[in-house]
Formats: structure tokens, C-alpha cells, sequence
């Protein structure tokens, strides 16, 4: 969508019942003299009335750190992998509901009320190791596309002498990563049948997709550890819906009942 104001198409991460968008404002469209502010609004869109309003501020994503150019220098990730951000989403009734890094805690924000904020969420460090890079810039080079190769302006899959391992090592190089990860992953949080919301866990690559399940007033209530060669995509309103991947690299839908309490 075009908002009133900014030339660029973007994105929405959220729909409420009114029918209103929701999305975050990209710090590179706000950004003055090649200085990008520390945090970024929330608006939401109501397209009924081309009315755009803040309803909140989180933290900017990372800007990707590339070490100097000279010998084996690679463009580097367009990320900064594995560090620690805010991130958010809103409900069906339009409640802002925004996981803060510092302190891994949630607000929830509803307009004319008092923001409720959770307590914090305890979580135990996780460091980010070597296997932890590599398997991230072969996973990211996987799911990516590259223009020009065809002539035509046409995007292709990121070719196969791109993805060795001697490529994936200098991308690894190249880039700067932070010592520990953030509590938990940049996913936008999901919100089941009961209201309650799950926030990604961070952890090593290889480990099994991790879920923090928090109630409304955003006490911690259950970890959720899914199966292996699973992550879970959607919520629905008899479970959660996970897709699987198999040893060919091919995938396929499972539902999975979620306990109540």
C-alpha cells in the first residue's frame, strides 16, 4: 500500500476486524543526511478514511555491520543476524502488542488506556557460535533471489557456486555478528484462539524452534519446543498449523492440538 506522505509501497504486518492496517515505518524512509533514528513508529491505516495514526514506537532493526573492504570482501548480509530488537504485532481488536528486548517483556497497548506491561521474562543467555553463522547465511542464501542473471530484469534463485561452502565462508567473514543473541527472534509474535501470545525463542540453529507462551496480562504461562525439521507458521482455531521438512528439502502442513492451561 501507498500511504499519504511517502512515495514507497509498503508492507503491512497486521490486519484488525475494522478492516485497518498496521505496519511499521522503515527507518531508511526517515532517515535524514544518512542518519537513520533509534526507533520507528507504529501507524495504523485506516483505508475508509485515508486517516493515518502512531500508535506506537519500537526499536530499529539492526543495520547490517560489513568489516572493511579489501581482500576477500563480500557484500555481506543485508541483516544483522542474531542481534536483539524489538518486535510486535496487533489483534483482531487492534491491540498493540509489543515485545521489548530490553527486559524481554510485552505491552499491550490499546488507544485511551493504560498501556499493561508484563513482568520480565527470565531467559538464559545464548552465545552465538561459528556453526551458528554458517548455517544462517546458507539458510538465508537458500531462501533468496538475485536479479540480472537471466538479462531480462527477472529475479532467480541465488545460483548454486554462490552457495558453497567456500562462498558461505567468506559472507561469514565479511560480516560482523554479536556475541550473544537476542532473548528472542525478530518473528512477528503470534496470537492463539485464547488471545495468548507466542513469542519465538532464540537459540542455535540446529536446536528445535523454541516458543514462549504469554497470557493478556503478559505473565510468562508455557514453553512449547515443536518437533524436529519444524516452525511453526500460522494459528488457527483448533491448534497450531507447522511445516515440515523432510530429508529431500520438501515440505508439507501439520496441524497440532495446543493445550488450553
Amino acid at each position: 500500500m501507498r500511504l499519504p506522505g511517502i512515495g514507497f509501497p509498503l508492507g503491512a504486518r497486521a490486519l484488525d476486524d475494522r478492516g485497518r492496517y498496521y505496519l511499521a515505518i522503515p527507518a531508511w524512509i526517515l532517515g535524514r543526511n544518512g542518519v537513520e533514528p533509534d526507533s520507528i513508529p507504529i501507524v495504523r491505516f485506516d483505508p475508509s478514511t485515508s486517516q493515518v495514526d502512531t500508535i506506537g514506537r519500537v526499536q530499529s532493526t539492526p543495520r547490517p555491520r560489513v568489516k572493511g573492504k579489501g581482500p576477500g570482501y563480500s557484500a555481506g548480509l543485508p541483516m544483522y543476524p542474531f542481534a536483539g530488537h524489538d518486535t510486535w504485532t496487533v489483534d483482531n481488536a487492534g491491540t498493540l502488542i509489543t515485545v521489548r528486548a530490553a527486559g524481554y517483556r510485552l505491552e499491550f497497548a490499546v488507544p485511551g488506556r493504560k498501556v499493561v506491561l508484563g513482568p520480565k521474562a527470565k531467559v538464559a543467555p545464548v552465545k552465538v557460535t561459528d556453526r551458528d553463522k554458517v548455517a544462517f547465511t546458507r539458510a538465508f542464501l537458500e531462501r533468496s533471489s538475485i536479479s540480472g542473471r537471466n538479462g531480462d530484469g527477472t529475479l532467480s534463485l541465488v545460483p548454486a557456486e554462490m552457495r558453497t561452502k567456500e562462498a558461505i565462508r567468506e559472507i561469514v567473514d565479511a560480516n560482523e555478528f554479536p556475541e550473544v543473541m537476542g532473548a528472542f527472534a525478530s518473528a512477528p509474535p503470534l496470537i492463539d484462539r485464547l488471545g495468548r501470545v507466542w513469542v519465538q525463542r532464540s537459540r542455535h540453529m540446529h536446536e528445535r524452534q523454541l516458543w514462549d507462551v504469554f497470557d493478556r496480562s503478559g505473565r510468562h504461562a508455557m514453553e512449547v519446543e515443536l518437533p524436529t525439521a519444524r516452525r511453526l507458521i500460522a494459528m488457527g482455531p483448533s491448534g497450531v498449523w507447522v511445516a515440515a521438512t523432510d530429508e529431500d528439502g520438501l515440505e508439507r502442513v501439520e496441524r497440532y492440538a495446543v493445550p488450553n492451561a
